[in-house]
């Protein structure tokens, strides 16, 4: 049996519409057993589990950025037991001149400050700044800190994880209890090779903050929070969803070995020219 062009042109475009059918079917299915899987994942894991000892070094590694008024402006955290830190690239904003480099002024949740001084403001394209206790604050060794990861870890690995935020630097400056460890608790949704992107309520003042994985290991760096609001209103309602900076990766662990070494480095050689270590 001949059929006509115009029957042939039908007959094609219904083949058509089926394989775009079954194909957009099978999509959603797929995207379906990936949020069942992502969902199930944050169920049995729960919310992040803080022991008495970590809160309690929690508090002595984490502590707050101030403005040039003495407000608090972000969060910042000790990464090593030698006074480096990190915070978010943009709180550098912050920062004044003190003899030939710029300073941050911090405090603890005791409302003890100190200065830091900026030793990288940024780490490649990372929002991330490395940070050096400076003066007289230089000597109080060892420190409360928050280790960095010693491996990466998977796109599966973080999937659907469960995190939480450690905010406490602002929320004692706002007037909470010093011994009050203030988080938001939710779970990793995606990530690419540099940065977290994940569930949680945040505030403007979180970005700096850490961000903690299973067994308290901090695993990212919060630098930005998003919500479907106006500018005017979105800064006074909490996010939707926000990204964190990964600490899991070569280029911040080169960072703040390089941090370390400058003291060193400036005792034996004198105002050394710093390198900020290439991505």
């Amino acid at each position: 049996m001949d059929l006509s062009p115009s029957t042939v042109l039908i007959l094609v475009a219904l083949v058509v519409l089926v394989a775009m059918l079954v194909y957009i079917i099978l999509q959603l299915q797929a995207l379906k057993r990936e949020t069942d899987a992502r969902f199930s994942r944050v169920e049995d894991n729960g919310p992040v589990a803080l022991t008495d000892a970590m809160l309690e070094t929690l508090r002595g590694a984490t502590f707050s950025i101030l403005d040039a008024e003495g407000h608090p402006m972000c969060c910042g955290f000790f990464v090593t037991p030698c006074g480096v830190a990190l915070t978010a690239a943009h709180a550098c904003a912050y920062a004044r001149p003190a003899g030939s480099g710029r300073v941050l002024s911090a405090s603890t949740h005791l409302g003890q400050e100190f200065s830091l001084e900026v030793v990288f403001p940024s780490v490649g394209e990372l929002d991330v700044a490395v940070l050096r206790v400076s003066g007289a604050a230089a000597t109080l060794s060892p420190r409360s800190h928050l280790p960095l990861p010693s491996a990466s870890y998977s796109a599966q690995q973080l999937l659907g994880a469960s995190v939480a935020l450690i905010h406490s630097s602002i929320a004692w400056s706002a007037g909470a209890s010093a011994g009050q460890i203030a988080r938001n608790n939710g779970y990793i949704v995606t990530s690419t090779n540099s940065l977290i992107n994940y569930c949680v309520s945040t505030y403007k003042g979180h970005s700096g903050a850490a961000l903690l994985f299973r067994g308290g290991q901090v695993i990212g760096l919060h630098s930005e929070g998003f919500n479907d609001l106006d500018q005017e209103h979105s800064e006074r309602s909490p996010s939707t969803s926000a990204d964190a900076v990964r600490l899991d990766v070569p280029q911040i662990w080169s960072a703040v070995q390089a941090a370390k070494a400058a003291p060193a480095a400036a005792a034996a050689g004198g105002a050394a020219r710093r390198r900020v270590p290439r991505p």
